[in-house]
């Protein structure tokens, strides 16, 4: 089966492809909860502590637990801040999809994808995920493929 998906980047397709992908990463996914969870029990320690035999214990996981979720929220932020500078953005991109590879052609790039360079291809709520062996991801929509059978032919797609 061949067929072309376009894709559009713009800061809405980042934006949706940041959140796609960072669910789909469990332990990335939970870093501003894990923040929280440290900095009440820093509290709680805290206020039980009543005669301070532990010292200054508590206010280590008050601090790892505001790192955490500071960190968290900071990476998206300064992701979307780079991805607005670059020449990425508002750029549209199409991909071929054949027996053989994937080809992509846009703007400022141009090549192949043999489908042993993936490792994986996985559904989300909004899109699909085609995670390389290099640790890079593709993120198509859901909305920019033509039919189901497209979806279900990436889906179905053996990786070597």
């Amino acid at each position: 089966m061949n067929f072309t998906i376009s894709i559009f980047a713009d800061k809405n397709y980042y934006k949706e492809s940041y959140e796609e992908i960072l669910k789909s990463n469990p332990p990335k996914n939970y870093e501003d909860i894990l923040g929280v969870l440290l900095i009440v029990f820093g509290i709680v320690l805290l206020f039980k502590d009543t005669n301070q035999a532990i010292g200054i214990f508590p206010y280590f996981f008050i601090g790892a637990g505001i790192y955490e979720f500071v960190k968290f929220h900071y990476s998206k932020y300064k992701w979307m801040k780079e991805m607005s500078k670059s020449k990425l953005i508002n750029v549209k991109t199409q991909f071929e999809f054949d027996e053989e590879k994937i080809s992509h052609t846009g703007s400022y790039s141009k090549g192949e994808i043999a489908w042993k360079a993936l490792k994986s291809i996985k559904k989300t709520k909004k899109g699909l995920i085609l995670r390389l062996k290099n640790k890079n991801c593709i993120y198509i929509p859901l909305k920019n493929f033509d039919n189901q059978q497209q979806i279900e032919y990436l889906l179905n797609k053996k990786l070597q």
